[in-house]
């Protein structure tokens, strides 16, 4: 799957590598600290600015198949590989519950990426990093968020959100409740 090099294309050097391990030499999880975190993120798009399409029926958005390769998830699982914390949207939780989801948070559960698992053992990391969840409206299945034991999540929310019924959530999910912003979303 993945035994087409990478050319680098910027700087234009011609140099190619190999796919496989790319993004883990990069030694992202060594760029943060605690008093000074390192924040990265990873998107695909297409030429015209599309992250995802209207299914057929228009009940759903998928990603596109020409944008959304085995290559391209290779790569942000070793992006993933590398976080402390994954943030993430109550949307993809509600997706999770109805199967309409992409893929289970990385660092994926198949055999395809237990070198990312065990690379992060040997890095002193947690098999898994934890995971946030932004949400304004707390419209998110109780029962999706529990699909992850093995790590842990916590539920953002601003200050000015429903405080009892997000700790409710929190409190019937299992999970941590963190509050950052004044208003009804959160903020950096």
């Amino acid at each position: 799957m993945y035994h087409l090099p990478v050319i680098q294309l910027l700087p234009p050097t011609g140099d190619s590598r190999e796919l496989h391990g790319l993004y883990l030499n990069e030694g992202l999880q060594q760029r943060g600290s605690t008093a000074r975190p390192f924040v990265y993120s990873n998107y695909v798009s297409s030429i015209d600015g599309r992250i995802a399409l209207p299914s057929p029926d228009h009940s759903t958005h998928q990603v596109p198949p020409a944008i959304g390769n085995a290559r391209d998830w290779r790569l942000f699982q070793e992006l993933a590989a590398q976080a402390d914390v994954l943030i993430t949207s109550a949307r993809y939780f509600r997706q999770a519950q109805t199967g309409e989801h992409q893929d289970q948070l990385p660092v994926g559960p198949t055999k395809d990426f237990a070198d990312l698992r065990d690379w992060r053992l040997q890095q002193g990391l947690s098999a898994q990093p934890d995971v946030v969840v932004l949400s304004n409206s707390l419209d998110i299945p109780v029962a999706a968020l529990q699909g992850y034991p093995n790590r842990n999540l916590y539920l953002a929310i601003g200050a000015g959100n429903d405080l009892e019924r997000a700790r409710n959530l929190t409190q019937a999910a299992g999970i941590g409740l963190l509050q950052a912003g004044k208003g009804m979303a959160v903020e950096g």
